[in-house]
């Protein structure tokens, strides 16, 4: 968290301590690895850092981690590869990009059925992972409620009716009438879906 500032990290890479995150790195510890590889990867936005990373031999164990079983290691490792290799010729990012891909699509049990169906548990009622329409938990997360009990009341009539609810300790003078909100949010510019 602390190498997502410009400043912090010109601070991180000045104090000398890429050669200690890559170090760690090979740590037989995988939150160890996941913060290391973290650091390494906000470091590596800067061009400098990323020469510095990759001129310590951070190639081998990064590579390395992309095979990890813990998604958080393997996915830093890729990002800090990556960035790594913004510089390089076409042939060294199309090496880096066939060794990606092998460790995205490596083979594990179960990872695809043979029906392809994305190994989603169709349960006897035919919803997705096994819910139930008569699950406790399949009302909660349909209603919205996410696990507290309504009993079929509308919430907005729960506390007209001086229902206790999560927040009513709470003073709601001057607070600012949102009731325009759509007027504001017209005003946005369209967002981004590629992200």
């Amino acid at each position: 968290i602390l190498a997502r500032d410009v400043h912090n990290r010109i601070v991180i890479r000045g104090l000398n301590t890429i050669p200690l995150f890559v170090q760690l790195l090979y740590s037989p510890i995988e939150n160890i690895q996941r913060v290391a590889a973290g650091v390494l990867c906000e470091l590596a936005q800067d061009k400098e850092a990323a020469e510095a990373i990759e001129a310590e031999g951070a190639t081998a164990p990064l590579t390395e981690l992309l095979h990890s079983r813990n998604e958080g290691v393997a996915t830093y490792a890729a990002a800090v590869l990556f960035r790594m290799s913004e510089d390089k010729p076409q042939d060294y990012k199309k090496r880096l990009s066939v060794e990606l891909t092998s460790s995205l699509f490596r083979t594990e049990p179960m990872a695809w059925n043979e029906s392809a169906d994305l190994g989603l548990d169709i349960g006897a009622q035919g919803e997705p992972l096994g819910y139930r329409p008569d699950d406790p938990s399949y009302r909660s997360f349909h209603s919205g409620g996410y696990g507290q009990d309504t009993l079929g009341m509308d919430p907005m009539m729960e506390h007209e009716m001086g229902g206790h609810h999560p927040g009513a300790d709470y003073p709601v003078d001057g607070l600012p009438d949102l009731g325009h909100a759509q007027d504001l949010m017209d005003g946005l510019p369209p967002g981004d879906s590629n992200q």
